[in-house]
C-alpha cells in the first residue's frame, strides 16, 4: 500500500479553529493539574516518590484507566482541506495533542534534563574517590544490561531478540540520585562514606549508559546488531562502525567545548552589555544547538551532546543564572507533563499474568545488579587499598540500595527507544512499570538497609543553623548566592536536586551541609566554624554589593 503523504504546509497554513484550541489547553491543563496532585498525593500518603507517581497518575489517565484521550471532548474530529485538490485529512485531536506533548518530551525535556545531569556532575568529587566511583558506576551500568537481556532471554527463548534486550537493558541501566537522596536527607543519613560514593556513581553511571546507548545505535546502523524482526530503521546498514564511532568523538569533543568556552563567553557578554535578560534563552538555545547537532552526526547521540555541554557548562562558568530561570519551569511543567502523558500510550490491560512475572523478574535483576556492582567495586576498593574508605559490609550493602532507584534518564532513554522502534509495546510498558517499582522499592530497601547500618543517626555534636526564609532579598537568591561563593572560593561541593523544588549542596572539605527548601527556607549544618567562615564571606559580598544603593556613591 501507498504512503498516504499530506500536503507540505498543509496543517501550518490552515492552523486550528477555536474549538481545537480551547480543547488543547483543557488537555494540558487536565493532564498537568491530574499529575501533579496525584503524585503529590501518593507522596504524602504512601511515602511513594514524585517520579513513581507521576507515572502512577499518567496510567490512570491512559487506556486502562479513565481513557482521557476517548472523551468526546478531546476526541473531536479535527480536518484540514487542501484548497487546490479539495482533499479532506481528518485527525482525532486527542492524538495530535498527545503526539505534540511527546515530541516536546523527547527533544526539549530530554535535552534539559540531559544538560542538568552534567552540570550536576562534579569531577572534583569523582576523583576523591575514583576506584569505587567509577568502578560502582561502570560494572553497574554494564551488569544491568547483562542481567536484563539474560531474564530476557530466559523467559523468551523461543522468540528472543538480542537487540530488543538490549533496549530494555540500556533503560535500567542507569541510577536516579534525587529519590535515594530525598531519603538520606530526612533521615539525617547525607554525611556517610557511602552517600558521597553514591552521587559520583551515579553520574558516572549516567555518563556510561549514555555512551553506551550511542554505541548501541551506531552497531544498528552499521548492520553490526540486527534490526527486530518487521522492523524498518531509518539508516540501517549504511557506513561502518567506525565511522559512526569518529561521530561520536566528534560530537563529544564540539559538545564539550561548546559548553566549555562558547556558551561561558556569550553568558559573559550579555552580561556585560546589560542584557542579562537574554541569558536564559541564549543557554536554553545552546542547549537544543547541542542536542539537535549531534542527532545530525550520529543517530541518537542527542542526548550525549546535552550532557557533554553541561558537564564542561559547569567547568566553564560559576553562573546558575540559567539553571535558576529553567528548571522550574521544565521541573514543575515539562517533566510532569511528560511523564503524565507516557501513561497515554500504554495498554496495561494488554499485559498478561507472564509478563507481569517478568516485571518481577526484571525489578529483582535491576536491583540486583546494582547490589552486585556495589559489592564488586568495594571489595577492589578494599582489596587494592586504593580507596579512601574501609568497606564494611554494611556499607556496601547501603551503596547498592542507593543505587538502586531508575529515575528521569531511564525514562527518556525508553522515549527514544520506542519512538525508534526499538521497543514493542509490551516492553515499553514492562520498562515503565519496572521504572516505576524500582523507584518505589529502592527507598524502602534503603530504609532497611540504613536500620541495619551501626552509624548513629547524625554526628555528635552537630551545629544547626536555620537561616528560614528571606521575603525582601528572596530565599532562592540568598541561596544561589552562597552556592556561588563557594564556587568562587573553589570549594570542592555537590549539589543535589530533589523534587518539589528542593536542594542540598554537601561540602565535604568543610563538613557543610546547606539545604533549601521552598517553604521552610534555608538550614545549615556541620562544623559550627567553618559555617560562620562561610557566611562571613556570603555576608561581606551582599554588604558589597548593597553599597551601589548609597546616594552617595561616587559612580553616580
Amino acid at each position: 500500500m501507498e504512503p498516504h503523504i499530506i500536503p507540505q504546509g498543509l496543517l501550518t497554513l490552515t492552523g486550528p479553529d477555536t474549538a481545537v484550541l480551547a480543547s488543547f489547553a483543557t488537555f494540558i491543563a487536565v493532564i498537568l493539574l491530574w499529575t501533579l496532585v496525584c503524585s503529590r498525593t501518593l507522596k504524602r500518603l504512601l511515602g511513594i516518590p514524585i517520579i513513581a507517581g507521576q507515572l502512577i497518575a499518567g496510567f490512570a489517565l491512559g487506556p486502562s484507566g479513565f481513557g482521557i484521550t476517548r472523551l468526546s471532548f478531546f476526541a473531536k474530529p479535527f480536518s484540514v482541506v487542501d484548497l487546490q485538490t479539495g482533499a479532506k485529512h481528518i485527525f482525532v485531536s486527542s492524538d495530535l495533542f498527545g503526539f505534540f506533548i511527546l515530541l516536546l518530551s523527547s527533544s526539549l525535556t530530554a535535552a534539559y534534563l540531559s544538560w542538568l545531569g552534567g552540570r550536576f556532575t562534579n569531577l572534583k568529587d569523582i576523583s576523591r574517590n575514583a576506584l569505587t566511583v567509577l568502578g560502582t558506576g561502570i560494572i553497574g551500568s554494564v551488569l544491568s544490561i547483562g542481567t536484563v537481556a539474560f531474564v530476557l532471554y530466559l523467559t523468551h527463548m523461543q522468540n528472543f531478540d538480542l537487540t530488543l534486550a538490549l533496549s530494555s537493558g540500556l533503560i535500567l541501566a542507569s541510577t536516579s540520585i534525587a529519590i535515594p537522596a530525598a531519603v538520606l536527607f530526612s533521615k539525617g543519613k547525607m554525611w556517610l562514606p557511602s552517600s558521597k560514593i553514591t552521587l559520583g556513581a551515579a553520574a558516572i553511571d549516567d555518563m556510561v549508559t549514555i555512551l553506551l546507548l550511542s554505541l548501541f545505535f551506531a552497531a544498528i546502523r552499521a548492520g553490526n546488531l540486527p534490526a527486530p524482526a518487521g522492523i524498518i530503521i531509518p539508516g540501517y546498514g549504511g557506513g561502518g562502525f567506525a565511522g559512526s564511532l569518529i561521530s561520536m568523538a566528534f560530537v563529544i569533543v564540539a559538545s564539550s567545548l561548546f559548553g566549555y568556552v562558547v556558551m561561558p563567553r556569550l553568558t559573559k557578554f550579555l552580561a556585560q552589555k546589560h542584557r542579562a535578560h537574554l541569558i536564559p534563552a541564549v543557554v536554553f538555545l545552546g542547549i537544543m544547538l547541542a542536542f539537535g547537532i549531534s542527532e545530525f552526526a550520529n543517530v541518537m547521540t542527542g542526548i550525549v551532546g546535552a550532557y557533554f555541554a553541561g558537564l564542561f557548562h559547569r567547568i566553564g562558568t560559576e553562573e546558575h543564572q540559567a539553571e535558576q530561570a529553567l528548571s522550574p519551569f521544565v521541573e514543575s511543567v515539562l517533566v510532569p507533563l511528560s511523564f503524565g502523558t507516557v501513561g497515554l500510550q500504554i495498554k496495561l490491560h494488554t499485559l498478561s499474568s507472564w509478563n507481569w512475572i517478568i516485571i518481577g523478574l526484571l525489578l529483582l535483576a535491576a536491583l540486583g545488579a546494582k547490589m552486585a556492582a556495589s559489592l564488586i567495586a568495594t571489595a577492589l576498593s578494599n582489596i587494592t587499598g586504593l580507596g579512601r574508605i574501609y568497606w564494611r559490609l554494611t556499607d556496601s550493602l547501603l551503596l547498592g540500595s542507593m543505587m538502586g532507584a531508575r529515575g528521569e534518564a531511564a525514562i527518556t532513554i525508553a522515549i527514544i527507544l520506542y519512538s525508534s522502534h526499538l521497543l514493542t509495546h509490551h516492553q515499553y510498558a514492562m520498562a515503565m512499570l519496572t521504572i516505576m517499582l524500582t523507584a518505589i522499592a529502592s527507598p524502602i530497601l534503603l530504609a532497611l538497609n540504613l536500620r541495619l547500618h551501626l552509624a548513629p543517626t547524625g554526628k555528635d555534636g552537630e551545629f544547626h543553623l536555620k537561616l528560614g526564609r528571606f521575603s525582601t532579598i528572596g530565599t532562592s537568591t540568598i541561596f544561589s548566592l552562597i552556592a556561588n561563593q563557594i564556587e568562587e572560593l573553589d570549594i570542592t561541593a555537590t549539589p543535589v536536586a530533589f523534587s518539589e523544588g528542593r536542594q542540598v549542596i554537601y561540602l565535604p572539605e568543610r563538613d557543610i551541609r546547606m539545604t533549601y527548601h521552598p517553604t521552610k527556607g534555608i538550614t545549615l549544618s556541620g562544623n559550627q566554624q567553618q559555617l560562620k567562615h562561610l557566611l562571613k564571606q556570603v555576608r561581606e559580598k551582599i554588604i558589597a554589593e548593597t553599597e551601589q544603593l548609597s546616594t552617595t556613591n561616587p559612580g553616580n
